[in-house]
């Protein structure tokens, strides 16, 4: 699981063209749970100025491009401060961009968001893999619906380092909630997927992450398989697996790896594979279409846990290797239970994190997401969450202009402008 910044240097201002009716409606809908009026407002000006062509996306100058320099108070309020659930409208927004394509994966995957000072939620030194160094920043977890053709970061949630557990004057002054901990990173991803499964409601598609710098990834696994959730996951060549001298000639009506018992490194079994049973398989890696080849082959394997069980039959996988081609070592595993795809499914599936990593790339060159300068946990979760929304909108119009349809002509498309400043509907918080 790795995302990271974008470099300076790759940045760029994204100009979003728009129709006012359509962008109306989407925030009406996707801001439906706010229960006051003022509360809805300040999500529309707030999404609008994170979607404004200009490089840095502050509250202030949110506030003065958008509302009225005069509203800045009220807009870090509603930020920072009011009570409004962040999961209603990641749900709906979700939604709106399911409605116009299915997603064929969901990607989880790790952002870094380096930060100055020690009092933002969930800051520390630590060890960021998106950048692949040490730095201060705090460290997401997001969960994306990802296809060829576009990637929406859609749930999200901040890792907690060990360090806040028990720093009381940090947690006070972040507002962390009493039952937020620090947790492995594999069960957020899990509760991430809990949420769009069973809260959202939104269709399942296979997980798909990357956890090769995890020693031990069953637990993970083991959650997957307990929800009946498929997926393709990269883990390290150091997993031990239960595997079959006998592999590529199974018995009927055993399990893979019962015959020998053997428990072995991934980097045994793929020495299992001859040559001459790999086959080369291309696919698409980049954003302007780079096409890759390499070889792969998929092995039957057991689960690692000794002796039959009466699960043995759901937690069925298969092991997904790849070599570089003309290279006699492989590069990468992934365990999957997808046990009766083809290998080019497979693959394309596996292969989908560029995606996703690009869609996190967009989003922060072109909808704020990095800029958020407010310290608080709930905070952190509204700024990502209407960063989401904003760019949840850009890709729904996209996709709606790829898909002709025999509607009338819609509207003239407008460039972002300064809309009124919101009136409150009544005194107190937002």
């Amino acid at each position: 699981m790795g995302a990271g910044s974008s470099a300076k240097k790759n940045r760029q201002v994204i100009r979003v063209l728009f129709d006012e009716a359509e962008l109306v409606e989407f925030c009406r809908q996707v801001f439906a749970s706010l229960a006051r009026s003022d509360q809805r407002r300040y999500a529309e000006v707030y999404l609008r100025g994170l979607m404004h062509p200009t490089a840095r996306k502050s509250m202030q100058r949110i506030a003065a491009e958008v509302a009225g320099t005069q509203s800045g108070q009220s807009l870090q309020q509603f930020v920072n401060q009011s009570p409004w659930d962040p999961q209603a409208v990641r749900s709906r927004a979700a939604g709106l961009v399911t409605d116009q394509a299915a997603a064929a994966a969901w990607v989880i995957d790790e952002v870094a968001f380096p930060k100055n000072g020690r009092f933002s939620a969930g800051v520390d030194r630590q060890y960021a893999r998106p950048l692949g160094k040490v730095v201060n920043c705090q460290v997401g977890l997001t969960a994306a619906l990802t296809s060829a053709e576009f990637s929406l970061p859609a749930n999200w949630t901040l890792c907690l380092p060990e360090s806040w557990d028990r720093d009381e004057k940090r947690r006070s002054r972040a507002h962390i909630p009493a039952d937020e901990r620090h947790r492995a990173r594999w069960q957020h991803a899990v509760e991430l997927v809990d949420d769009m499964s069973v809260d959202w409601g939104l269709p399942v598609a296979p997980i798909v992450c990357d956890i090769s710098h995890c020693y031990d990834p069953g637990e993970f696994l083991a959650a997957l398989d307990d929800r009946s959730l498929d997926y393709v996951v990269q883990v390290n060549s150091g997993c031990l697996v239960r595997a079959s001298l006998t592999w590529q000639r199974p018995r009927m009506n055993t399990i893979p790896g019962q015959e020998s018992g053997r428990v072995v490194p991934l980097t045994d079994v793929a020495t299992m594979a001859e040559r001459a049973t790999r086959q080369t398989v291309t696919w698409v890696g980049g954003p302007d279409g780079q096409m890759f080849r390499s070889q792969f082959v998929v092995i039957p394997v057991g689960p690692v846990e000794a002796g039959p069980s009466p699960d043995a039959a759901r937690r069925r996988r298969r092991l997904l290797v790849e070599w570089p081609l003309g290279k006699a070592h492989p590069r990468a595993f992934w365990f999957t239970n997808l046990v009766d795809r083809p290998i080019e499914e497979l693959v394309s599936l596996a292969k989908l994190t560029w995606r996703a990593r690009a869609g996190i790339t967009e989003l922060a060159d072109g909808f704020g997401l990095y800029h958020y300068e407010g310290r608080s946990f709930l905070g952190w979760h509204h700024h990502v969450t209407l960063a989401s929304a904003a760019y949840a909108f850009h890709l729904r119009e996209q996709l709606r202009r790829r898909r002709p349809s025999s509607a009338p002509e819609r509207s003239a498309q407008h460039e972002l402008s300064a809309m009124p400043l919101p009136r409150r509907a009544s005194p107190g918080p937002l």
